[in-house]
């Protein structure tokens, strides 16, 4: 199967072989436990579906089944066992906490793992068994099943060693997986005194719809191999697990807990089944139980017959626990956080600028494919700039006005502290702007639990590369633009899509963010990045450039145009022609210009327009450069030279110059140096008198 990473762990003694997707070391761990008889193989489209989320699904062969060992001890096969395989596996993970998803014996070890080990699982997704604990005046399971079923139930039989296996071996091996995935009965599976066990399975024997020969002949090449008796040995220690549990008699199951069924399944119509589940005595001892799903017509692989439901009500789940953004703001979200009678305006604002910037610098560490999200987080980041701006400059006004010793009690919560004189926060700018962002952030809702969904970025956030001389501010919604480009299907022709833009607007550094993807860089096998030079080169035929390109693979290029250059279109046309001819479908272009007519020369699809920043957000990339992403609470004096310096910024490479300016100040972090800098930028406070394209060179 592509994409799966195949290892072997030693754990408890034997040793064990566990299927991997998704990200090697980074992302959330979901643990995949199958069931009988099946292997990790079972979880292979939920796998594929939790590694395109960005999470790590790590699905071992248990004990006795697959490639890992099979203990050849029947006793070697209680949960208490496989419990501590599964503990030495997560060590060996370097995880202290891992989501658990169990079907059939694999839910059984489950809810033993949650209930042994509870600070291992941050979440538990169970499906077609449910947890019953011991009851204090209750028998032993086979005797249960006895009094209930007769002797003739499929799990009696599976107790007498040899006589289940000499059954399997009857059979050619795909008969047998063939009966056994396709069964589906709304009862107990009770075995006939007549009929073989497979003829006692309510299945034609033909392959079921939703399984591939390729899929069967996996599971027979495996069991051929292992044969069941491993699957097996865990009925036949039904009894000896309920004996080890007794100091777990009654105890609940506390971890928060899904749980989907079948209602075709045969566990499902267990007498008493139906009611424990449905009228109270699943969720008394699952006090944390979500949920429960019932899917209609579908029998017991319920995993394997309905992936996709399967695998979104498993999203639902591990959105909702994921991302420690949810638990740390839903608080304020229900509570609405405004204590509008006993705090005064500019303490509002102070904190609402606070929750926002926690919910962007959450968002900034996350895929966010969804446009609307997008949206909502760039009116959010919008409302940030401008509520930044107007405090900021609100603390500016306050350092003339009181002096500087004065300006941190104008910003205090307490009620009791008494104000300078003069109406210092009854400031119409203020008001409006914290009604502005207490609207904004109450409609964060829906984008915070959704944003839990949302996998993990590979990468560190924003806050800690903050001094990188090519950071990305404020552009996560073109990313994402560029990104979908980049991943959509091939199309028959040579896509190519334009970037364009003022000089020094973040071009370049939005493509290079694009490149440095993960999920951009796992598409293409190799990423070209070309000069209008390069095109002159690339018109010498036999030039060595040529042989860097693999035109049998699928390739992205970044063609960074000249706009002075007079021959720019004619260069890029004979490129294009070249490259169109040789490249495999699947290859696109970008183009970094400066111009409009480029753009609509040389572009497949529109142009994506990037615009210089308004003046509240160059002041909030600014002052981040400027105090290292901290509020200067105690700085003010240096508060207002750095506003007085980024109002000199003009549009023209406003990044570019912000990045200078900041580097300077940060060089010595004293009001003497940043006053020579206002000097310097202001000829001495007496009107600008330098460009800023002059400071950049004397620099």
């Amino acid at each position: 199967m592509e994409g799966v990473r195949h290892r072997t762990v030693e754990v408890n003694g034997v040793r064990l072989h566990v299927a991997e997707m998704g990200p090697e070391k980074d992302g959330a761990v979901v643990l995949l436990l199958h069931g009988f008889p099946d292997l990790w193989y079972g979880w292979r489209h939920q796998m594929a579906a939790l590694a395109a989320r960005g999470y790590r699904a790590v699905a071992p062969d248990l004990r006795g089944y697959g490639e890992s060992a099979v203990p050849p001890d029947a006793a070697s096969y209680t949960t208490f066992h496989v419990v501590g395989d599964l503990v030495a596996l997560i060590a060996d993970l370097a995880q202290p906490q891992v989501f658990v998803v169990g079907h059939d014996w694999g839910a059984i070890v489950a809810w033993q793992l949650c209930l042994l080990r509870p600070d291992l699982v941050r979440a538990l997704v169970n499906l077609s068994v449910a947890y019953q604990p011991r009851a204090p005046d209750g028998s032993p399971p086979i005797q249960a099943i006895k009094a209930l079923c007769g002797e003739d139930h499929y799990m009696c039989v599976f107790q007498k060693p040899g006589v289940a296996e000499a059954e399997f071996a009857r059979y050619d091996l795909k008969y047998v997986f063939k009966k056994t995935f396709g069964m589906r009965k709304a009862a107990p599976l009770i075995l006939a005194k007549d009929k073989s066990f497979f003829d006692s399975l309510d299945s034609d024997g033909s392959c079921p719809a939703w399984l591939s020969e390729e899929d069967v002949s996996y599971y027979a090449d495996r069991f051929q191999i292992t044969g069941f008796t491993g699957g097996l040995n865990y009925y036949r220690c039904m009894d000896l697990n309920w004996e080890l549990s007794a100091p777990w008699t009654v105890v609940p199951v506390k971890v928060p807990t899904k749980f989907i069924i079948g209602d075709l399944d045969i566990t499902y119509n267990m007498p008493g089944v139906k009611d424990f589940i449905n009228k109270g005595g699943f969720k008394a001892s699952v006090p944390n139980l979500e949920d429960v799903v019932v899917m209609e017509g579908v029998g017991h692989f319920i995993n394997q017959e309905k992936p996709k439901e399967v695998s979104q009500a498993m999203d639902v789940v591990l959105s909702a626990v994921v991302s420690d953004l949810v638990g740390r703001l839903f608080s304020f979200l229900i509570e609405k956080y405004q204590e509008r009678g006993a705090t005064n305006t500019v303490v509002r604002l102070q904190r609402a600028v606070l929750r926002a910037r926690v919910v962007i610098e959450e968002a900034d560490g996350r895929h966010i494919a969804n446009r609307a999200m997008l949206q909502q987080l760039n009116q959010l980041r919008r409302e940030l700039c401008r509520a930044a701006y107007a405090l900021d400059a609100f603390r500016g006004r306050a350092v003339k006005l009181y002096g500087r010793s004065q300006v941190p009690a104008l910003c205090r919560s307490s009620s009791h502290t008494r104000p300078p004189p003069g109406n210092y926060c009854v400031d119409d700018t203020l008001s409006v702007m914290v009604e502005n962002m207490e609207a904004t952030l109450s409609d964060m809702r829906e984008f915070v639990v959704l944003l839990g969904g949302c996998p993990l970025v590979t990468r560190q956030a924003y806050s800690s590369y903050l001094f990188m001389e090519t950071c990305m501010f404020g552009r996560q919604m073109e990313r994402e633009e560029v990104i979908s480009f980049l991943l959509l299907g091939p199309s028959q022709d040579l896509e190519i899509l334009p970037i364009t833009g003022p000089q020094e607007v973040g071009k370049r550094t939005l493509v290079e963010h694009v490149c440095l993807d993960e999920r951009v860089r796992e598409r293409f096998a190799k990423i070209h990045r070309l000069s209008n030079n390069d095109l002159d080169d690339l018109r010498i035929p036999d030039h060595h450039y040529w042989s860097l390109f693999d035109f049998t693979a699928k390739s992205l290029m970044v063609i960074d145009m000249v706009d002075s250059d007079t021959d720019a279109e004619e260069k890029w046309r004979w490129f294009h022609s070249a490259v169109r001819r040789r490249a495999r479908g699947g290859s696109k272009i970008i183009v970094i210009s400066r111009t409009e007519a480029h753009a609509s020369l040389l572009g497949t699809v529109p142009p994506l327009r990037l615009h210089p920043p308004r003046r509240e957000e160059l002041w909030y990339f600014f002052k981040n450069l400027a105090f290292g992403g901290a509020e200067p609470d105690e700085r003010t004096d240096l508060l207002r030279i750095a506003m007085d310096l980024c109002a000199g910024i003009s549009e023209f490479a406003a990044f570019t110059v912000a990045n200078i300016i900041t580097a300077s100040l940060r060089a010595d972090i004293s009001t003497r140096a940043w006053h020579q800098g206002r000097s310097y930028m202001y000829g001495s406070g007496c009107g600008r008198t330098h460009e800023l394209q002059s400071l950049h060179y004397k620099k």
